[in-house]
């Protein structure tokens, strides 16, 4: 009774060989680990235990702040001061008393600390963006090494952008890299970034617009739903894509046969 209207939708892609019951077995029985439980994280959170994910790892380091409310939506002007992970897999588990849900307290600082905690899990969401500059690599580091899929994205003001790696399948963030390693505009780039986005440079993003959150974490999640199921192919797998506040349409190039989605990355 708690799955009957995922079962309702799963059943418009039965075949002779799958059926919906199959389907969401799938989701029950998948280990999810979920880094960061901030705006991404905590839509996330919801979305996979209302889709009946069976197990999911919570991580974050961080307290509550006024300024968090416009889009986490799993924390109170009560819980002010108060760590996110105790907070977020009480609710949680309220949510879904079904699921295996942990919390782990921790400030992810090396590829070494991500690794420890996907080991095992079928399916990663990367929702953290400090250290702005390496923590995408660390954990595209750490799910290549345990071969372990992940999806990442992000707000950026007016954007948001999301992508999916399959180890072994897809090209990862490293394939991205050395797409451009002899580019010395993209060199230079980085390496201004990389000053910036440093506990004494750059501050905090001051730009987060909710309805774009919900909506990233929509896309980022039903890729999801396409990869654990199997019921179509994730969207995002091996590409960046984007999507714009002003059109709502994804960023996209112009070729000879018309429009296609943003750049795929190479194996």
């Amino acid at each position: 009774e708690r799955w009957k209207r995922n079962l309702g939708f799963f059943e418009t892609f039965a075949t002779m060989s799958s059926n919906k019951y199959a389907m969401q077995e799938k989701l029950n029985h998948s280990k999810v680990a979920l880094l960061g439980c901030g705006g991404v994280g905590s839509h996330v959170a919801f979305d996979l235990l209302g889709l009946g994910v069976g197990e999911l790892t919570v991580v974050d380091f961080d307290k509550v702040e006024l300024s968090n409310l416009n889009r986490q939506i799993l924390y109170t002007e009560g819980d002010i001061g108060h760590r996110k992970v105790d907070l977020a897999v009480r609710r949680l588990r309220d949510y879904n008393p079904r699921a295996r849900i942990t919390g782990v307290e921790r400030k992810l600082e090396s590829p070494a600390d991500i690794e420890e905690i996907v080991a095992g899990h079928d399916f990663v969401f990367c929702a953290v963006d400090r250290p702005k500059m390496q923590v995408v690599q660390w954990v595209n580091e750490a799910c290549v090494r345990q071969g372990v899929p992940f999806v990442g994205g992000g707000v950026e003001t007016q954007r948001s952008v999301l992508y999916l790696i399959n180890p072994g399948v897809t090209g990862c963030m490293e394939c991205w890299r050395r797409t451009t390693a002899d580019d010395a505009r993209t060199h230079a780039l980085r390496a201004s970034m990389a000053e910036l986005h440093t506990d004494g440079g750059m501050g905090p993003d001051l730009a987060a617009f909710g309805p774009m959150v919900t909506v990233l974490t929509m896309l980022m999640v039903t890729d999801f739903v396409r990869f654990i199921t199997g019921i179509a192919e994730p969207l995002a797998a091996g590409r960046l894509m984007e999507t714009h506040f002003r059109t709502w349409s994804p960023g996209r190039r112009k070729n000879g046969n018309g429009w296609r989605t943003a750049r795929s990355v190479r194996t």
